[in-house]
């Protein structure tokens, strides 16, 4: 009976034990199971993490390359601005080397004029050095009357300008080759100058400086005053306070020189010739664009629209008597047309010049005395 007892319990014990063992062998691999999920997890954040590591990277990588590339570019710009600065100073360089150049030739043109007339004039060449080369010309923008004819050519301004030189006290010259853009650019090459100075202050009293000058205080009215004086010398030789000098030139087509010249001259009165219809066929022939006509036709008649109280506009199709009448008594003048004395210039350039009528007779008729004060526009 005892031995009985004591067999069951082995087996009962033998049978706890072995279902202890089986408990622990599954709590084991649950455990397992458990660590192995959570490292996988842990595997996978890292993953993530550097994922997201290489995309900042990769991000920041772009960046710096973008950053690299607008430097760059910021510097070839900088480059090429320079590099034009340079080319721009370059050339106004030159521009200021030509007019001085010009300035340097016209002033010995007018010293060789006042040798030429003192060698032919004795009277003249007695005369006080104040008079002398000037023709009693002071520098007083409005001392003295001016006349102009401007136009586009082929316009009938050799006839006004043969015309005009037939009423008295007036004195006109032709084509001088646009010598009033030449001081137009002295004008510019002065204030291109003035404001280096200004700019640059340190070249006032640096005599080693490369623009040193003393220019700062340069008015246009210097450059004014150097024209009028070449124009009295080589317009006319009445010298006389009543005298109406100018000239006619078809050179002077834009705002800008207009301007200048009216400016320059504000005593002037401006004819500005023109034709109502360009005639295309004609200016092919003289290998000139008709286009480039019609601009400046439009070009002429803004302007003197703009300054009609110092402009009478004279069309070559209004070439009358009645209409050159008008003109006279425009400039104060009481004549009346009684013909129109045509030149023409006949063929190609360069082709014989002749002038309807004997050119010896007046075309006008004049009565009263002769004021050149200005009338109001007809």
């Amino acid at each position: 009976m005892g031995s009985r007892s004591q067999r069951g319990g082995m087996q009962f014990l033998s049978l706890v034990v072995m279902c202890a063992a089986t408990a622990g062998y599954f709590l084991v691999g649950y455990w397992v199971y458990l660590m192995r999920n959570e490292m996988h997890e842990s595997l996978q954040m890292r993953d993530i993490k550097l994922q997201e590591a290489a995309a900042r990277e990769a991000k920041l990588v772009e960046e710096l390359s973008a950053t690299r590339r607008e430097a760059v570019e910021m510097r070839d710009r900088k480059i090429q601005t320079a590099a034009q600065d340079l080319s721009n100073m370059a050339s106004e360089r030159g521009r200021l080397e030509q007019a001085s150049e010009r300035m340097l030739r016209i002033t010995e043109e007018l010293e060789g004029v006042r040798q030429r007339r003192a060698e032919h004039d004795p009277v003249w060449a007695a005369q006080t050095p104040e008079r002398k080369g000037t023709c009693g010309f002071q520098c007083n923008l409005h001392a003295h009357k001016w006349l102009f004819i401007v136009g586009a050519g082929r316009s009938g301004s050799t006839t006004a300008l043969s015309m005009l030189n037939r009423l008295p006290k007036i004195q006109l010259d032709g084509e001088h080759n646009g010598i009033v853009n030449n001081f137009l650019t002295l004008a510019d090459a002065m204030v291109y100058t003035r404001n280096q100075g200004i700019e640059q202050p340190q070249h006032l009293h640096n005599r080693g400086a490369s623009w040193f000058h003393t220019a700062v205080n340069v008015a246009p009215t210097e450059v004014y005053c150097l024209m009028q004086h070449w124009f009295f010398l080589h317009t006319g030789s009445d010298c006389s306070d009543d005298t109406i000098h100018g000239f006619k030139e078809i050179r002077y087509t834009t705002r800008r020189t207009l301007d200048f010249m009216r400016d320059a001259f504000p005593t002037a009165r401006f004819v500005v010739n023109v034709r109502k219809q360009v005639p295309t066929k004609e200016y092919q022939e003289m290998n000139r664009a008709a286009d480039f006509t019609k601009n400046v036709t439009g070009t002429l008649q803004e302007w003197a629209r703009q300054n009609s109280d110092r402009s009478f506009e004279l069309y070559l199709e209004e070439f009358n008597t009645d209409r050159f009448t008008q003109l006279a008594n425009w400039l104060g003048i009481p004549c009346k047309a009684q013909f129109v004395q045509h030149a023409h210039k006949r063929g190609a350039a360069g082709g014989p010049f002749t002038i309807d009528n004997d050119p010896t007779t007046s075309p006008w008729l004049c009565t009263g005395n002769v004021t050149t004060s200005p009338a109001e526009i007809p």
